[in-house]
């Protein structure tokens, strides 16, 4: 009697450990990217920044390549890496750029920062991203995430945004930003090639932490930040084209010298059904083998 009741142990327990990675697998695969497709990039849940799809990228005049860009995704559940691909076409038989696996800056908004000069201008270009999720030999991955398009002008500079220069790095509600020393990235804004830069502590900019003028679409801040403190940054372009301010915010790393808290994970709500239903089989059983014995 007992090996029948140690045999269906085992078999519930193999069944639960199963359909919980494959659970975490299938969760993967729903938050790899913005499902939804929405002008406004709001994906399910809440609003997000998300790389939209048919996303347009302006090409250097002398190069007619890109110019420097960002992809932004949803975190995969289980993540302990990424893979981002681009392609010519749709069935990624064709691959221009393969980033291998990499860790993004912040594990709750990822994304990667592509610089200038990669890839032709004038074409359409296909991109996806899949999680390394247990690294055994061969490691598991969760599934593609749902393509999307880019488009890189041919000899245009596309403006991030209707009304000032598109921020890039950090990303508007990035975590985990170095507190130094902390670059800041911005796409270029109609040809401008001054801008104003500003750092500080609150939307206002009252006693702003940085207020500068660069000749540049970058600026590196060599002081050091707080740890885990949100902060504010802006842009605004002053010639040859002037721009409206495009302001941003992301929050700084923890202080690695405090105690980390174990990560928590809440049990999917599915397990417990799974974990009854189980139970009751093994009642049953023991139940009906008892009164056989009798």
């Amino acid at each position: 009697m007992y090996r029948y009741i140690l045999f269906l142990l085992l078999t519930v327990t193999s069944l639960i450990g199963s359909a919980g990675f494959a659970g975490h697998i299938l969760a993967a695969a729903v938050q790899a990217s913005d499902s939804n497709n929405n002008s406004d990039n709001t994906s399910t849940g809440e609003s997000t920044d998300l790389t939209p799809d048919r996303f347009q990228i302006g090409s250097n005049e002398n190069t007619r390549m890109n110019q420097e860009f960002y992809l932004r995704f949803e975190p995969i559940l289980g993540a302990i890496d990424y893979q981002l691909q681009i392609a010519k076409y749709s069935d990624f038989k064709n691959i221009v750029i393969d980033t291998g696996p990499f860790l993004p800056k912040s594990p709750t908004s990822p994304g990667f920062f592509f610089p200038a000069d990669l890839i032709d201008g004038g074409y359409t270009y296909y991109w996806r991203v899949r999680a390394t999720l247990v690294t055994a030999e061969p490691p598991v991955f969760s599934t593609w995430s749902e393509v999307k398009s880019i488009t890189v002008k041919s000899g245009v500079i596309v403006d991030g945004w209707d009304f000032g220069p598109q921020l890039l790095d950090p990303y508007n509600g990035e975590g985990g930003t170095r507190i130094n020393p902390t670059t800041f990235t911005w796409a270029p804004y109609k040809g401008s090639t001054k801008y104003r830069f500003e750092l500080g502590r609150n939307t206002s900019m009252t006693n702003a932490i940085v207020n500068v003028i660069v000749e540049s679409n970058t600026y590196t801040y060599q002081g050091e930040l707080e740890y885990d403190h949100q902060y504010f940054w802006r842009v605004t372009a002053l010639e040859p084209v002037a721009s409206e301010w495009m302001t941003f915010s992301f929050i700084t790393e923890r202080n690695p010298n405090e105690a980390k808290e174990p990560a928590h994970q809440p049990t999917p709500l599915w397990v417990w059904p799974v974990i009854s239903i189980g139970t009751i089989i093994i009642i049953a059983v023991i139940v009906i083998i008892v009164n056989r014995r009798r």
